[in-house]
């Protein structure tokens, strides 16, 4: 009875050894890239090899090579291989034969797919149409940039300019792109002089606070437009509170105090210098026979407007000739004789009692 007991137990050893030494040993390999794109890579893209109940996974690298080595009874085997990427199945290979020893290399290029359209309106604050006098040329921008990618041509990711000329309707349709895989989309408007641009939002219904809409696109099945509004708002002087430098008419908003800040005199008021070291607005002062003017302090004292230094009643006339737009080579600042920020009859006024009391 013993002997029979172990001549089952080293056949079932030997049959063992059998089906281990017969088993086989394959690699499939291969690189997932962006057609047209020369060394372009797509980085952790997950491979599945099945067959069966049998999985292997595994992802591509930083430069969209995977490899992975398969065991399996000889002589042959039937596999498919799946690309996937965020749970999306990209390409799926079907029925692949593989034998003992083979080497075999699955590549594939993800193309490019039509995307949705972007349109919609400009629109005040408060929700009004903007008026015909007040609209402005407003630049809308379209960026689309690949999530997990390598050397992808700077020329692929889309920057779709459109200028409303005026109306407060836009329409962006932008080309092809490998939308199968993750992108970003980026939607915004350039400030103008007066008004800086916010996409609305229309779950929370109020404008975004970035200055970037931001999400996730993909490509178009229905080829219907995506609607996203623009509000427009005023834009803030030096001093005002602010979050982004858009918001400034200076485009310089301090991030620690989220005030506007100046960047120059010229985002100051004409009276007013701009400080390098807070970058706010001071007032400029001025001796009492001087006045502020572009920024500067300059000297009236003498009054001699036709500068023929002298201070006659001439000098009255010429500002008279000033005032009515004959003369131009006053400066305003000196124009403005008694000071109180207007050039009018009552500065011709002050130069004849100058006369008399000085």
């Amino acid at each position: 009875m013993n002997k029979i007991f172990i001549l089952g137990i080293l056949i079932v050893l030997f049959l063992f050894v059998q089906q281990v030494s017969a088993e086989c040993n394959a690699t499939v390999w291969g690189k997932i890239d962006f057609l047209g794109c020369n060394d372009s890579a797509a980085i952790n893209a997950t491979i599945q090899i099945i067959s069966g109940m049998y999985l292997l996974s595994t992802q591509t690298d930083e430069n969209g090579f995977y490899n992975v080595s398969i065991s399996f009874p000889s002589p042959s085997k039937n596999i498919t291989i799946r690309i996937i990427k965020q749970n999306k199945n990209l390409k799926e290979y079907d029925n692949i034969v593989i034998n003992c020893g083979d080497n075999i290399s699955i590549n594939y290029s993800i193309g490019k797919e039509p995307i949705q359209s972007f349109r919609g309106n400009i629109i005040n604050e408060n929700g009004d149409n903007i008026n015909e006098t007040d609209k402005e040329e407003v630049r809308i921008h379209l960026k689309l940039i690949l999530e997990d990618s390598k050397n992808v041509n700077a020329s692929e990711s889309i920057t779709s300019t459109m200028t409303s000329n005026g109306s407060s309707f836009y329409w962006i349709t932008p080309n092809s792109f490998y939308c199968s895989w993750p992108t970003k989309l980026y939607l915004w408007a350039e400030p103008t002089e007066n008004y800086y641009y916010r996409v609305f939002d229309d779950e929370n219904l109020v404008p975004l606070s970035s200055p970037n809409y931001t999400s996730l696109i993909g490509c178009s099945l229905s080829h219907l437009p995506i609607t996203k509004d623009f509000v427009r708002l005023q834009r803030k002087s030096v001093g005002d509170n602010c979050s982004y430098n858009d918001e400034c008419r200076s485009n310089l908003c301090d991030q620690s105090f989220r005030i506007c800040q100046c960047a120059g005199n010229a985002d100051c008021a004409d009276n007013q210098i701009c400080d390098n070291v807070t970058h706010q607005c001071k007032n400029l002062t001025c001796l009492g026979n001087q006045r502020a003017f572009n920024h500067t302090c300059i000297d009236c004292s003498s009054y001699d407007f036709d500068n023929n230094n002298i201070t006659d009643i001439f000098d009255a006339v010429y500002l008279l000739e000033y005032i009515s737009g004959e003369k131009k080579d006053i400066s305003p600042g000196c124009a403005d004789v008694d000071n109180n920020g207007i050039v009018d009859l009552f500065d011709v006024a002050y130069i004849l009692y100058y006369l008399v009391v000085f």
